[in-house]
This record gives C-alpha cells, sequence and structure tokens, in this order.
C-alpha cells in the first residue's frame, strides 16, 4: 500500500525493480492510498505524480514496499524468536564472528505425539564455517517453573575432534558464585550448521518438566572462549544476551503442523 496526501487526481506509478516504474493506475482527489493488487510477493517500488488542469508534476521520491516476514510458530524448525542481540558487539570483534551471538528461538515441533516431549533451543551467531572456533562454548540459560537454573551448550573446548551437546543446572555457591554443573549430555538430534545456528535439543523431564501453558524465564545466552594458549585456564566471556520468556504450547499442538 502506498499513500500520499492529495489535492488533485495522481498517476501512481509502480513496478518490481527499482527504477522501473510505469503508470498502474490514476487515484481521485478524495483517496489518499492505493492498494496494489500485484504486490502479493516480493519488493515493489513505486513514485506519484499530481496531475491537475495544468498538467502532471514531477515524481515523488522513490518508495518501496517490503513484504512482511512470515508469522513464526512454536511448531516449526525456526522456533519462536526470544532474543534478538546486536551483531558485531562480542569481545574481539571481528575475530570472534562465530562467538557472536544473534538471537535465540525456541521450538516445540514434534513428528508424533508418542515422542517424548522435547524442546529445541536455538542459537543463531554469525557463523560456524568450517573449522569450527576450538576452545569455545555457546551457552543458553533458562528458568523452569520449579524454579532451577537449567542450561543447554554447544562446547569445542576440551571435546576433542569436535563439537559435544551437553545440558545441566547451575547452583550458587556459598561465596555467592554461581556454578554450572554438567547433567549429562543432550539429545543425539542437537546439531549446528555453517551459517551459524545452532540447534540444543533437550527432553522436557530433564529440565524440570515444564508443560504446556508454562515460562520459562530469564532465557539468555553467552558465548566463551577458554583462555590460554594451551587450552587452559578460565572462560574469558566473549558475547552476552538480554533475558526474554517464553511460555510452552506443548509438543501435542505440533503434531502434524
Amino acid at each position: 500500500m502506498i499513500a500520499a496526501v492529495l489535492t488533485t487526481t495522481s498517476w501512481v506509478n509502480g513496478g518490481s525493480s527499482s527504477g522501473g516504474e510505469t503508470p498502474i493506475t490514476t487515484i481521485s482527489a478524495a483517496r489518499t492510498s492505493y492498494l496494489d493488487p500485484a504486490a502479493k510477493s516480493g519488493t515493489h517500488y513505486y513514485r506519484v505524480a499530481a496531475v491537475n488542469k495544468y498538467g502532471q508534476s514531477h515524481l515523488c521520491g522513490e518508495v518501496a514496499s517490503v513484504p512482511a516476514p512470515p508469522p513464526q510458530s512454536p511448531c516449526s524448525d525456526a522456533g519462536i524468536t526470544v532474543v534478538e542481540d546486536p551483531a558485531g558487539d562480542q569481545t574481539g570483534a571481528p575475530l570472534n564472528s562465530q562467538l557472536d551471538i544473534q538471537s535465540i528461538s525456541i521450538s516445540e515441533k514434534s513428528a508424533s505425539a508418542s515422542a517424548p516431549s522435547q524442546l529445541t533451543f536455538i542459537m543463531k551467531v554469525a557463523n560456524l564455517s568450517n573449522p569450527v572456533q576450538p576452545n569455545s562454548v555457546w551457552t543458553i540459560f533458562f528458568t523452569a517453573p520449579n524454579g532451577t537454573q537449567y542450561y543447554v551448550d554447544m562446547s569445542t573446548a576440551g571435546a576433542g575432534a569436535g563439537a559435544v551437546f551437553e545440558y545441566g543446572h547451575t547452583t550458587t555457591l556459598a561465596s555467592g558464585t554461581t556454578q554450572q554443573v554438567n547433567d549429562g549430555s543432550a539429545d543425539p538430534s542437537s546439531t549446528y550448521s555453517a551459517d551459524g545456528t545452532i540447534r540444543l535439543v533437550i527432553a522436557n523431564s530433564l529440565v524440570g518438566g515444564p508443560k504446556a501453558g508454562d515460562t520459562l524465564v530469564n532465557v539468555n545466552g553467552r558465548t566463551q572462549l577458554l583462555a590460554g594458549a594451551d587450552g587452559t585456564g578460565l572462560l574469558e566471556a566473549i558475547d552476552s544476551t538480554a533475558a526474554g520468556r517464553y511460555i510452552l504450547v506443548g509438543n501435542a499442538y505440533c503434531v502434524g503442523k
């Protein structure tokens, strides 16, 4: 749709390429908008000219209609975006681009009603081109309805030949510091791709058993790099995100969707 304040009739010029607009319709002074039926997909470009008894004005500046992105669904592979993070804000940019978090999403896509209830946590980083950065950890934290903070992660810190996918919970020590406790391996379907998408799959029963209608709070991400040339030492924070929340719809809801 395009809009303009009109005092006379106007020519609407449109097209699918910038600078290639041609006249497509004339609208009266009583109308202040026009819906282009051809603009159902893709980007379209427009320029408007006013017309009165003295002739036609110069065309206005070019404007573009950008199609709205498809609605997100918890039942899709992409899931629902819970957190967005600015690109290029990681420590050591651009060297640590593989640790530059861009977003965190959650999916409850399920192929079968009989399958175990699972959550898929999706972290998108700038890239994970080969080789994946060694001595690094990509972690998503969240707090379940039982009040426990859990995490899922991908790690190449001491992983040898490749990445490992794990889950666990955090605990507060007497000193007041928080410590991560590794509880085991995430689901074997956990994976990553070169475009920077990390998929961390975990059974609901392993992270407090959240069910449909429950809310995960304080969902946030962090990437870390093991300091020290020999792969030993402390984990240095490279990027972190704000916190979001997610309301579960339940895997059963997503069957067949």
